[in-house]
């Protein structure tokens, strides 16, 4: 659930990685340790991307809500993240490797633009304030 939150955080999730969360879950729900689980997406701020990914694969997909501990049906959340996740999304290039000039400017703005209109994504997966997030990301990026 990490893996593919952080891919929607960044634009760069696709519906093959909410059925391959669909998949696992429906195999596996048996066998996962749902106390442990749920207290580590409660303590890293990931309930409503859960409950989002849940609610998707319940009602779209048609898995047993059992397969899904804890969820809470999230219907408008849920219809956000499926319409983001369809929407045509302008790429960047993962890193600035082949980038120069005035362009890492134009690159480093268009991330800042993106970052900030996903904030809503990123409070959905992350515990950390956006600013937290935004000073990561620039730091992982000027060292590149």
């Amino acid at each position: 659930v990490r893996h593919a939150g952080e891919h929607f955080a960044t634009n760069e999730i696709t519906l093959r990685h909410v059925l391959d969360l669909a998949t696992f879950f429906l195999r596996h729900h048996e066998q996962v340790d749902w106390q442990v689980v749920l207290k580590v997406y409660e303590d890293e701020g990931m309930i409503p991307f859960y409950d989002a990914i849940a609610t998707i694969c319940v009602r779209d997909f048609g898995i047993d809500a059992r397969c899904f501990k804890g969820y809470h049906h999230a219907e408008s959340v849920a219809d956000r993240v499926l319409a983001d996740i369809f929407s045509k999304k302008k790429e960047l290039p993962m890193n600035m490797h082949g980038i120069h000039g005035i362009g890492k400017l134009k690159y480093g703005i268009q991330k800042t633009i993106r970052w900030w209109n996903n904030r809503w994504k990123y409070r959905m997966v992350y515990r950390e304030t956006m600013w937290q997030s935004y000073k990561w990301l620039a730091l992982n990026r000027i060292r590149k």
